[in-house]
């Protein structure tokens, strides 16, 4: 068999290959210069080929004729990296040009949901940070991709006796002292690679080492994901860069629908399109420029939307930010409510006519579960639900960074109930979720002093929510053919579930919407003094919130 190796000059890929070419197998390498191929030997079943991941020539020439790709590759230097991430996305799209479908990667226990959250694995994130998201995200493109793919998650690498057996399955308590040969590790790689005997459609963990025991494989294996086509249908995606736009922009791009994503700059729209037409192979997928916090901007990307498309099938409302200040934007606004609320409104409301001559078409508003508790800190005293004030919904009069993101988010919710009411019998359905506390950027805008934002925010990201969790319930909202009829919901881990009580208030919603229609201009007779948009100061010029995925 041909077997690709990425990462073969390193200790654990030059294991795989002195192995490979043991039991008879054809080897292929890529190596950065000819110093690294003399280091690997000359055998007569091995090539190495010169090149980097930026040249996509010798990555594919790798690649080519292949039965299936290994890659361990890793960082050796401390600080920030993305060597696993740009590997894999190279590597990608050579298997997607060459039509590989075998793919196994060696991953670290601890990254993303892996196993448990101990005391190990947070002091791991805190310590190896940027190692432990360079692997993250790197698992992050290979879940979205459309290919046979195998993740191994593994504790530490040792030379040394072994001291755990071997084994496979998921919901693994390693003991920190868990640690494996590198032989081990090449042996379960090869033999994965050459049997597929642990290929799964959903990559997930598959070996680790440790002395405790493990559940059956079959007890735990993904159930099979119902993917429901879309093709010829157009998706527009808010928030697709990162984290879980990114998840969701994948998941309906493999799904056939060409999909329309947006960026508040043209590098990071080109970079997140890359590298979901190299996880799909779905050529279909567009950038839109768009500023949430710049109605002109908003007003400009529906005018270029109508300009290439006819039609609009889902809409995900997924962009949002926390500011920790009080800003405001070009048009007086404060940030939280611009971004959070009046941004999806005035671009859903710029889309709305489309949507209807599309229908059957679908809204999906990612909210957020601080609407039923706006405090900053929740483990103590009664939760304080969100609440609506007409007379200050820019918080003039006080501000508090959580209370206004809350508010936002209830707006939106609030506004995506009288839509409902206001679509029935079009065919368009519009709902609103909760995705869970989710390791995005978005955790940077909740008031931690920039200097600890490091520590804290990797520290804290064993404890949430993964992009593709979060990503699940709009996923399903957007495509479940069991949802097709439902509207004017609120969904929580993929259910319905009860917002607060004050969200239910018609006679508010309506107020809600009046003022949301004046403060973005779409009000006939709008004028700038209107009680609901009392003059405010000059506009900040400064402003650089980090907006992400809820």
């Amino acid at each position: 068999m041909r077997i690709a190796v990425f990462g073969g000059t390193g200790r654990t890929g030059r294991q795989v290959v002195t192995q490979a070419l043991a039991a008879g197998h054809e080897v292929r390498v890529l190596v950065r210069s000819e110093d690294s191929a003399r280091r690997l030997g000359r055998h007569d079943r091995l090539t190495a080929v010169v090149g980097t991941f930026e040249q996509p020539g010798p990555v594919e020439a790798v690649v080519r004729g292949t039965g299936a790709v290994i890659s361990t590759l890793g960082a050796t230097v401390e600080g920030p990296t993305t060597v696993c991430t740009d590997g894999v996305r190279a590597i990608l799209a050579a298997m997607g040009r060459q039509g590989v479908r075998r793919l196994l990667v060696l991953s670290a226990h601890g990254v993303a949901d892996s196993h448990d959250r101990s005391p190990y694995v947070v002091a791991v994130w805190a310590l190896r940070g940027h190692r432990m998201r360079d692997k993250e995200t790197m698992e992050e493109l290979i879940r979205a991709a459309d290919i046979d793919a195998t993740i191994v998650r593994l504790p530490a690498l040792t030379e040394g006796p072994r001291t755990g057996r071997y084994r496979t399955g998921t919901g693994v308590a390693i003991p920190i002292t868990g640690s494996i040969r590198r032989a081990d590790v090449a042996d379960f790689l090869l033999g994965a690679a050459v049997t597929g005997s642990y290929r799964s459609q959903t990559p997930r963990i598959l070996a680790s080492a440790g002395r405790r025991g493990f559940r059956s494989p079959a007890g735990v294996a993904p159930s099979a994901v119902v993917r429901a086509p879309l093709t010829g249908r157009i998706a527009l995606v808010t928030g697709a860069t990162g984290g879980m736009g990114s998840v969701i922009a994948t998941d309906l791009a493999r799904r056939g629908a060409t999909v329309v994503l947006t960026a508040r700059t043209e590098r990071a729209g080109r970079e997140a399109a890359r590298a979901v037409v190299a996880g799909t192979g779905n050529p279909r997928v567009e950038v839109l420029p768009l500023d949430l916090a710049d109605q002109d901007s908003i007003r400009s990307a529906a005018a270029q939307f109508h300009d290439r498309h006819h039609a609009l099938h889902v809409l995900v409302n997924n962009a949002g930010a926390h500011i920790a200040e009080r800003r405001l934007t070009g048009e007086g606004i404060e940030m939280n409510l611009a971004v959070n609320h009046l941004g999806w409104f005035l671009l859903t409301n710029l889309l709305l006519d489309t949507l209807r001559s599309s229908a059957p078409a679908r809204i999906v508003n990612v909210a957020s579960q601080a609407i039923a508790d706006a405090r900053a800190i929740t483990w103590l005293g009664r939760p304080r639900p969100a609440r609506i004030d007409l007379d200050d919904l820019q918080s003039e009069r006080a501000f508090h960074p959580m209370a206004a993101y809350a508010q936002a988010k209830l707006a939106m919710v609030m506004g995506t109930y009288h839509l409902a009411r206001h679509l029935e019998g079009t065919g368009v359905t519009v709902n609103a979720l909760h995705p869970g506390l989710v390791a995005t950027g978005i955790l940077r805008g909740f008031g931690i002093p920039r200097p600890l934002q490091p520590l804290l925010i990797h520290a804290s990201r064993p404890f949430l929510a993964t992009p593709e969790d979060g990503a699940r319930t709009a996923i399903q909202l957007a495509t479940s053919p069991d949802l097709a009829g439902v509207t004017g919901q609120y969904f929580v881990s993929g259910k319905p579930a009860r917002s607060p009580e004050a969200s239910y208030n018609r006679n508010l919603q309506e107020a809600l919407w009046t003022a949301s229609e004046h403060l973005t201009r779409l009000a006939p007779g709008w004028r700038p003094k209107d009680p609901v948009t009392r003059p405010l100061p000059g506009p900040a010029t400064d402003h650089t919130p980090d907006r992400g995925a809820t």
